[in-house]
């Protein structure tokens, strides 16, 4: 089998760059036991389920041909290399014009790749953690790509790494680990022009922060492929304008761009691809050398086996969380950030419930040209009439992580440093008396553990955003909750539709409702998002589960 896809013709593609540059792109590796067991499969001819999730570069409709979107190439090659549809298609390459695959998502019938493509443009990861992540499927995905980073805003130099956007985005790997299939995950990182000067201090580098934190979420970065080359030239100089890289805008990838986002990723599989197939083929012609033991750690004198003691059980330690079952994930990077953090996404039929009677001048409608994904919203072309959303703003009510605390191991002895221990308490009595100024108000468990009531809800309201037959609307709070009114245009030049968001920070209400005004012309509106207001970190609990994990540590040890 191995001899049959190194034959076929995709796997001599022809790069766009040079693979020295290509090479960097793979910028973290990490644990990609994952990924490496998505490869697997993929290279043995079992049947793989691969899903997109991004913003508009990664939405079909944004490329001179839609058979010619980075992803759609990369899709194309992966069938052409690893599946039958190589054979069926002897000597076409993976960037052939394909008007067929454009309705098929295939290039054969006999294909054993998948991709479920859930880009939206315009959005980020606040609306794929709440809207997108339960598209993915739960059973069968072996691999998610994360394409939001351009999409991200980079706020004022040295903003922190806890901001809504990055709380969303540790909340969207969470999810993605946490699936039943075990999926691969990766941050694909693109590119702009607009950032050439530029190599450090990105929205790429904040969420490689994330990424690193979990160990096992790759990163493949456009950015580290062409850097030295759009830096070169010069980030607003003709010779870069004239490449074809970027649009007009020096955000979306023109043709060429598309062929070199794709050869980015193509290259980084094609080469893990190389790795499994030669290490499948070492079990096979030398599993002696495969299965002989490692060599003991012989004691050193000088430190009187301490390197031996402190070695053993760091590995029996990381073994110990390891035979407790599926080792999950640590705590969440950021304070209070668990994947069940409180919010809710009403889109498609589940907004329907939350529109209040009358009506009359909204009509429900699906204007979607793709029987394959729905742009339900209520639409109306009436200046003046009003659509009413009556939503709960009070999520969250009192905060608890149900993860933190742990229940304490079973005592033995010794316990983990009482010094240890002293330091992360006061860590976190920092920490919470930094933060108390911003609290709303907090109430005392019986338990000792401190909460804090959730007094506002950010409300996200969806709406079309397009290039013609559009206007505007008023948003605000009509009754029982507050919240400043703003007003959204849905009108924009970009040749494509999208859905836009306006965020209103909404007082907490159980009969909140929501009005929206049609101001001109006509509007839609497309759904509703409800998050609950960021919280304060719960240190005693957090620092209650590292005194915990800290006491594992030393009672292995000893």
């Amino acid at each position: 089998r191995f001899c049959r896809v190194l034959k076929r013709s995709a796997w001599q593609h022809r790069f766009v760059l040079p693979e020295d540059l290509l090479a960097r792109s793979y910028s973290i590796v990490g644990d990609d036991s994952r990924m490496r067991a998505f490869v697997t499969k993929m290279v043995s001819g079992q049947p793989v389920q691969y899903a997109q999730l991004g913003g508009s570069v990664s939405v079909f409709a944004l490329a001179q041909r839609k058979d010619h979107n980075w992803h759609a190439i990369f899709h194309r090659w992966m069938e052409l290399a690893f599946t039958p549809c190589g054979d069926k298609h002897a000597g076409l390459g993976a960037r052939d014009p394909w008007d067929a695959y454009v309705d098929a998502v295939h290039v054969c019938p006999e294909s054993t790749i998948t991709l479920k493509n859930h880009a939206i443009g315009a959005t980020s990861c606040l609306f794929a953690e709440k809207c997108i992540v339960q598209n993915v499927n739960a059973t069968h995905t072996d691999w998610v790509m994360v394409e939001y980073t351009v999409n991200a805003i980079q706020g004022v130099e040295g903003e922190s790494l806890n901001t809504a956007e990055r709380r969303a985005l540790e909340r969207l790997l969470r999810k993605l680990l946490l699936l039943p299939s075990s999926p691969a995950v990766s941050l694909v990182h693109s590119y702009t022009v607009n950032e050439a000067a530029n190599f450090g201090d990105l929205v790429e580098d904040w969420h490689n922060l994330v990424a690193q934190y979990y160990g096992n979420v790759q990163a493949i970065s456009v950015r580290s492929a062409v850097f030295d080359l759009l830096a070169g030239m010069g980030a607003a100089s003709p010779a870069v304008r004239d490449t074809h890289v970027f649009m007009d805008d020096g955000l979306h990838p023109e043709w060429f761009g598309h062929f070199v986002w794709a050869d980015v990723m193509i290259y980084t599989v094609r080469r893990l691809a190389l790795d499994v197939m030669a290490d499948a083929l070492m079990d096979a012609l030398a599993p002696a050398i495969r299965q002989s033991p490692a060599p003991e750690l012989p004691p050193n004198a000088a430190d009187d086996g301490l390197l031996v003691n402190l070695t053993k059980a760091f590995t029996d330690y990381w073994g110990l969380l390891e035979a407790r079952g599926p080792r999950g994930l640590p705590p969440p990077l950021l304070p209070d950030n668990t994947e069940n953090s409180d919010g809710f996404c009403y889109m498609d039929d589940s907004f329907l419930p939350l529109v209040q009677q009358p009506h009359a001048d909204w009509k429900w409608v699906d204007e979607s040209r793709n029987p394959r994904k729905h742009k339900w919203g209520f639409v109306t072309t009436k200046p003046g009439s009003k659509l009413r959303i009556k939503i709960d703003s009070t999520i969250g009510g009192l905060l608890q992580d149900p993860a933190l605390p742990r229940p304490p191991p079973a005592a033995r002895s010794p316990p983990a440093p009482q010094e240890w221990i002293d330091k992360i308490n006061a860590l976190a009595l920092e920490d919470q008396a930094r933060l108390h100024s911003t609290l709303p108000g907090q109430v005392q468990t019986m338990a000792g553990v401190k909460q804090v009531v959730n007094t506002h809800a950010e409300v996200m309201l969806g709406y079309l955003k397009t290039y013609e037959n559009i206007g505007s609307a008023r948003v605000s709070c009509a009754s029982g909750c507050a919240c400043e009114s703003a007003t959204v245009d849905g009108l924009w030049d970009q040749h494509y539709s999208t859905t836009g968001f306006v965020y209103l920070n909404v007082t907490a209400n159980k009969h909140c409702v929501v009005e929206v005004e049609c101001l001109s012309v006509r509007f839609k509106v497309q759904g509703v998002i409800v998050n609950a207001r960021p919280y304060f970190w719960d240190t005693t609990a957090t620092a209650a589960h590292y005194t915990f994990m800290l006491t594992d540590m030393f009672n292995t040890m000893n």
